[in-house]
């Protein structure tokens, strides 16, 4: 979602003149808006049309075209991480790294998050969060299509500049508040599980693993062990320390050594 704050260059301005523009009507007619934030779906036909949302139009087009050829999908180990906390396909969402969208923060839309910076998600809580955050901007556009949620957007950001008092809608647009409360619901869960190795990222060992067991021997020690221990997991395995055994994990059986 383009964020309206900010130096975000000549687009940015000519929003942030239209979102200005949005406040002096609120001012001059608070009733009319309010009705048409009653009926987002049949006001925003009308709103869309509007010369008001036409520059953040203008803007979003530009961040998709900076962002051809340069664009990747999420890791089939991200959206096997995600998915069950997202309701739209995490799989056909793109994104691009490194994109100037002028005011310094990332910008999502139905399909595409532009990330300002190159971040791993894998090894950066901070940055899992901020991914978490985007993607919930994704599925509020997508639960409304484009032109509503563009619309709507468009729409209550002037009546937030009028509430707050000044041109700031980063923190007070209930689209934010709902994108951050699901960004900090879901961090902890999934960065708990990557750090605790029960998934794997990109490019890990884990997704296959090099580990080799220990040769079969023909004597080996009568001791029993009562634990499979492998590269990426262990088990209850009960049987002659030393012996091959084998555990289940997300990414089949993991051949082990049983401790």
């Amino acid at each position: 979602m383009p964020k309206i704050s900010g130096t975000i260059g000549q687009i940015g301005e000519e929003s942030k003149r239209a979102v200005n523009n949005i406040a002096r009507e609120l001012g001059k007619t608070p009733e009319a808006i309010q009705a048409c934030l009653g009926n987002i779906p049949q006001c925003a036909s009308e709103i869309v049309s509007a010369p008001l949302v036409l520059p953040v139009q203008a803007y979003i087009d530009g961040l998709y075209r900076q962002s051809e050829g340069r664009t990747h999908s999420f890791s089939p180990e991200f959206v096997a991480l995600a998915q069950q906390y997202f309701s739209v396909d995490l799989s056909r969402i793109t994104f691009a790294d490194d994109i100037n969208t002028g005011s310094g923060m990332s910008v999502s839309y139905c399909d595409r998050i532009f990330f300002v910076r190159h971040g791993n998600l894998w090894q950066d809580r901070s940055e899992l969060h901020h991914v978490l955050h985007e993607l919930e901007h994704t599925v509020q556009c997508q639960n409304r299509g484009k032109r509503t949620y563009l619309a709507e957007y468009v729409l209550k950001a002037g009546l937030d500049v009028v509430k707050k008092g000044r041109f700031d809608v980063h923190d007070v647009h209930d689209f934010e508040v709902a994108a951050e409360a699901k960004a900090n619901q879901v961090t902890d869960i999934l960065w708990n599980k990557i750090r605790s190795g029960t998934v794997a990222a990109p490019g890990s060992p884990m997704i296959t693993p090099q580990y080799q067991p220990q040769p079969y021997t023909p004597f080996p020690s009568q001791q029993n062990g009562d634990v499979c221990v492998t590269q990426v997991n262990s088990c209850k395995w009960v049987g002659p320390v030393g012996w091959n055994c084998m555990c289940a994990s997300p990414w089949g059986l993991q051949s082990g050594i049983i401790r």
